[in-house]
Order: structure tokens, then sequence, then C-alpha cells
């Protein structure tokens, strides 16, 4: 028989606290500066919301909306997913979802390894890969393990791509390790993958590192390239006016006024 419910039924609102707007008009500033045709994004809360950014913040900022959006909701509850936006008649043509990706261990990915093909104006088709995989935040070895079976998975999924005739493919987002680390050893070992800022053009802007400014160990965020498409890279760089530095750090970067 039914016992009854708790004594107290109810609930417990979150407080909630504004973003900056400096912050994400930062953020609409880099994306008019960097000017990509095809944009990578990571922890992106809907297809909706980068969707709503491009139409009005990039419009403040001087620059016209993306035209199209891309985010299929990933494998992480909190809604912290990978999409890509495109413009200037770059489209994409076909959409391959690996949330549902397992190994031995169980889901592969946490977020999803985004297959985007995407069809360009001046040449061949490209398929971009976006990934963030697993945070170091969880602590290793436990992360770094699974940041090896994603990267197993993502060098079979290139594999494969290529078995299917597909030579301009690209692997990028916040893979979370620096590419020495054991836990990305099988991305580079078996696929012959490049990353961009190996090109002689490669512009670091003061510093090796992608994480708040820092040095090479904090080289955690890539662009890896097929040799067919770096073979094409014409050059690539990094752009920091949008990340805080203190007055006083030394071999300063560029930042924006605000």
């Amino acid at each position: 028989m039914a016992s009854g419910r708790e004594p107290w039924v109810g609930w417990a609102e979150l407080t909630t606290e504004p973003i900056s707007e400096l912050a994400t008009r930062h953020t609409a500033q880099v994306m008019r500066d960097v000017g990509a045709h095809v944009l990578g994004v990571v922890e992106a809360e809907s297809r909706e919301l980068p969707h709503m950014f491009s139409a009005s913040m990039l419009k403040s900022v001087g620059w016209t909306p993306y035209e199209e959006v891309h985010l299929i909701d990933g494998n992480d509850e909190r809604g912290i997913n990978v999409g890509l936006l495109t413009r200037d008649a770059h489209q994409v043509i076909t959409i391959r979802t690996h949330v549902y990706a397992r190994d031995n261990s169980g889901v592969v990915f946490s977020r999803d390894c985004a297959e985007h093909h995407v069809r360009t104006p001046a040449g061949p088709d490209v398929v971009v890969l976006v990934n963030h995989l697993q945070s170091k935040g969880y602590g290793d070895p436990i992360g770094a393990r699974r940041r090896f079976r994603q990267a197993v998975r993502i060098a079979r999924i290139v594999n494969r791509l290529r078995d299917e005739g597909h030579e301009h493919i690209a692997v990028a987002g916040d893979l979370d390790d620096t590419a020495d680390s054991e836990a990305l050893r099988p991305l580079f070992q078996r696929t012959g993958l490049r990353d961009i800022s190996e090109h002689d053009d490669f512009d670091r802007d003061h510093r090796r590192g992608t994480y708040r400014g820092v040095n090479e160990r904090g080289k955690i965020d890539h662009v890896l390239l097929t040799p067919p498409l770096f073979a094409k890279a014409v050059g690539g760089g990094v752009s920091r006016k949008g990340v805080r530095r203190d007055p006083r750090t030394r071999n300063r970067w560029e930042v924006y006024e605000t």
C-alpha cells in the first residue's frame, strides 16, 4: 500500500547571474575579425542560441549573421554542445552524429563528434569533425583514459571517411590535452593528421598556448588537417584580443580597448 508522501513537496529556485555584456560582445568581435566561412563552436546550449547570437550580436559589431547554424544535442546534460556555423555559399549537405558511439567501456563521447560535410563554392567538399573531449577537470587518469578512447574513435572515423574517398578532413575543437599526450596519441599516429599550428605562416600571437593565453602546456585546442587539406592551407593563427591579460604581462598580446 502507498504510505503517503514526504512532509515537504516543493522546489528550489537557483539564483541567476547575468553574463557580462562585454564578454558576449568580445566574442562577437573575435568572430567578426576572424571572418571564418566555416566556424566550429563548443559549449553551445542549443541550436537556437548561436542562431540568436549570430543574428543579434554580429550585427551589433558591424558584421552580417551566419546563414546556417547546425547543432545536435550531445551527451552532456549541462547542454554544452558542439556545432557549426557557415556563410557565403558554404553549405552543410550532410550531418552525422556520433553521440551513440560505444566501445567495451560504454558511451565514447562526452558531448559528440559532430560530422559535417560542407560543400564549398571554390573547391572540393570538406568534412569537419567538431569535438570537445573529456575535460581534465574530472581528474586524470580517469579523464585521460576517456580522452584516449575518444581519440581512438575519432581516428577510426577519419580513416573510414578516407576509405570512402573523402580527402579533405578537419578535426577541430577543444581536445583538452596537448599533442604529445598519451591520450591523444591515436589521433596523431593512426591518421597522419597535422596541426595547423605547424604551418610556416601560423601566427601564435605571442604565446604557444590556446588556454587563457598561456604557453605550450596550454595548447589544448587544435585544428587538425589531413595532408591534402594541410597542403592547401595558406596559414592560420590564434586571436587573443578577447582574452584579458594583466598590464604587467611580459610579451603582451593586443586586446580590445574594452
